[in-house]
């Protein structure tokens, strides 16, 4: 889910570190400094698809549904400035996602210890966000059940 990693993406840029979306592979060997990977790990949207109404807004209806995902940010840091370097970037993405994402509720924040990763050459860490929220979308009034402008908005907790 695009919006989601997207979200991530704006909170820890937000918080002054290099992010980037998983998707852009290779990161690695191009490192001067510390940069973080971010994907959605696991997702659930059970019972599944846009099944809640939730009213009218400006004349258009607005459905909804829950969603339930692990993050997945690899951390990742040149070998010349050490492990030390990884986990002073680990603990600042930390405390950015601690402070909150725009429209996801945060739950449980895990980092694990970095590493050295004899693979990539680099020290590399992994901390695993578990959140929750609402992704909403407008129904089409051109097209009969498809949606539109999706908005991710978090729950109270």
């Amino acid at each position: 889910m695009v919006e989601l990693t997207d979200a991530f993406l704006a909170a820890l840029t937000r918080g002054g570190l290099h992010a980037r979306s998983a998707r852009e592979a290779g990161i690695s060997p191009r490192l001067k400094g510390s940069a973080v990977a971010v994907e959605t790990q696991e997702l659930d949207t059970s019972p599944g698809g846009f099944s809640s109404y939730l009213g009218l807004q400006d004349g258009k209806e607005l459905y909804g549904m829950r969603l339930q995902a692990k993050m997945r940010l690899d951390v990742r840091s040149p070998v010349k400035l050490g492990a030390g370097e990884c986990r002073n970037t680990m603990d600042l993405a930390a405390g950015v996602l601690a402070q909150g994402v725009e429209g996801v509720s945060i739950g449980r924040i895990l980092a694990h210890a970095p590493e050295y990763d004899p693979v990539e050459d680099c020290f590399a860490g992994v901390i695993e966000v578990c959140c929750h929220g609402w992704m909403c979308a407008e129904a089409s009034q051109e097209a009969p059940g498809e949606f539109e402008h999706f908005i991710l908005k978090g729950v109270l907790t």
